[in-house]
């Protein structure tokens, strides 16, 4: 006769009070709202995220709320998330999407985006662009991010951006299905407009690395610091794991220039 295996005991992983253990500067650089932010953004979501039971330790709320925030904020991959605040990164990865579905329900999306919907509206905002730019056509702009890179020895003041480092102006391709792709920008979208609505200051310039770790320092040595391409890659594929960065083949060409 088989002998039954006796069944081990779970191991939890001790799970970090970030709204306990931080200030609101702390909480804003490393997840872009304050307290009250934190608060008000779980209290939209709360019904739909929370957890029916508190068997097994169930994630709170406001766990998922920051693991998001993390995660959208920072670019970081997911396993270093799982190792900031405690869950696996299995359960990261779930947390990341529940909480961006819960956020990009419709009645919210209508509540905190306003995007041009009906012929008289877009009618405005293509006029509204003519008159500044006088580009036809244009119902909405996109922006970049600007990241941090050596000065170059060549054409060195090109390179300085309004904040006065020197930087690349890059967007991001995200490698996802292209529902997950419109939820995560519909996700960025909401929250930024919460921080203006609430009047969330942006975090300081030098704080653009989390861990300290991330600036030039982190440059491998096949990199000429002058490679401004080959540093924007090197970026993109340290800190998104699944994402890569995107310009145009002029841009490239010009940077390769550079």
């Amino acid at each position: 006769m088989a002998l039954r295996r006796e069944r081990r005991a779970r191991t939890f992983r001790e799970r970090k009070d970030v709204l306990a253990l931080f200030d609101d500067e702390q909480l804003i650089k490393w997840y872009r709202l304050d307290r009250a932010g934190i608060i008000f953004v779980t209290d939209l979501i709360r019904g739909v995220i929370s957890s029916a039971t508190s068997r097994s330790r169930a994630f709170t709320a406001e766990l998922k709320v920051i693991t998001m925030l993390r995660y959208l904020a920072t670019g970081k991959m997911q396993q270093c998330n799982a190792d900031d605040l405690g869950p696996s990164q299995p359960s990261v990865s779930r947390i990341v999407m529940e909480t961006i579905m819960a956020l990009t329900a419709p009645h919210l999306v209508m509540r905190f985006i306003d995007f041009p919907t009906t012929p008289r509206i877009i009618q405005q905002k293509q006029t509204a662009f003519m008159q500044v730019a006088g580009f036809p056509g244009v119902v909405g702009a996109i922006d970049g991010t600007h990241v941090r890179i050596i000065a170059p020895s060549v054409d060195e003041s090109v390179f300085v951006n309004r904040k006065r480092y020197h930087s690349i102006n890059t967007q991001v391709e995200i490698r996802h299905t292209p529902d997950r792709v419109c939820r995560i920008m519909m996700a960025c979208a909401i929250l930024h407009n919460i921080c203006k609505e609430r009047n969330v200051p942006l975090p300081p310039a030098d704080d653009d690395d989390d861990e300290g770790g991330d600036g030039d320092a982190s440059v491998p040595g096949n990199i000429h610091p002058c490679d401004g391409a080959a540093f924007r890659q090197h970026f993109a594929n340290l800190h998104f794991g699944a994402c890569r960065s995107s310009v145009s083949s002029a841009e490239s060409q010009s940077l390769t220039s550079a």
